[in-house]
């Protein structure tokens, strides 16, 4: 009789082990299933700073980019503006010259007639005087004009810069949070 208690026994044994073996098999493909979720959720955190690294060294030359031009359209800004002086200073001397080559004109008509031939001359010099002011008054409206045009368009370029850049800024946002919400989720326990 003790020989059938212990073959009992050792059958229930056996179907205990056996239970035991399955339940180790079932849990084994459990942390087989986490640790292949576990990878896949590495890969893509990994993928995810990687893009985070990516739209970063973005932003960065956009700001880089941006200042270089930034810089260069100054330049231009002050080349015009240092032109349109120049232009202004000639006309200036050019209406000087101007008035002074009509005044010679009106001191030599007030002469003597042995003075008519230099009166000539002196309006001679006069309306090409008169030329020269508004051939310099011409570049400098023309010059100020370019620039205000350069100006416009500069400003058109950086407000679409600025534009790119806060949608880059609001998608890199987006992608923060993603990333944050993954994280919160591979750290939830299962």
């Amino acid at each position: 009789m003790q020989n059938r208690d212990m073959r009992a026994e050792l059958g229930e044994v056996d179907q205990t082990v056996q239970k035991l073996m399955e339940e180790l098999q079932a849990v084994t493909a459990k942390v087989s299933g986490a640790e292949a979720e576990a990878t896949a959720a590495r890969v893509e955190v990994a993928e995810k700073n990687d893009m985070l690294t990516y739209v970063s060294e973005e932003v960065d030359r956009l700001k880089e980019m941006f200042a270089t031009k930034e810089t260069a359209l100054a330049k231009e800004r002050d080349d015009a503006r240092a032109k349109a002086a120049l232009a202004e200073t000639r006309a200036v001397s050019a209406v000087a010259a101007a008035a002074a080559a009509a005044a010679a004109r009106e001191a030599a008509e007030d002469a003597m007639v042995e003075q008519k031939a230099s009166a000539a001359r002196a309006a001679r010099e006069a309306t090409a005087a008169r030329s020269q002011a508004e051939v310099a008054r011409g570049e400098c409206e023309a010059a100020n004009a370019a620039a205000a045009a350069r100006v416009a368009e500069v400003e058109g370029e950086m407000r679409e810069l600025l534009l790119t850049l806060e949608q880059q800024k609001h998608q890199s946002a987006l992608k923060v949070k993603q990333l944050g919400a993954l994280v919160q989720d591979l750290m939830l326990p299962s």
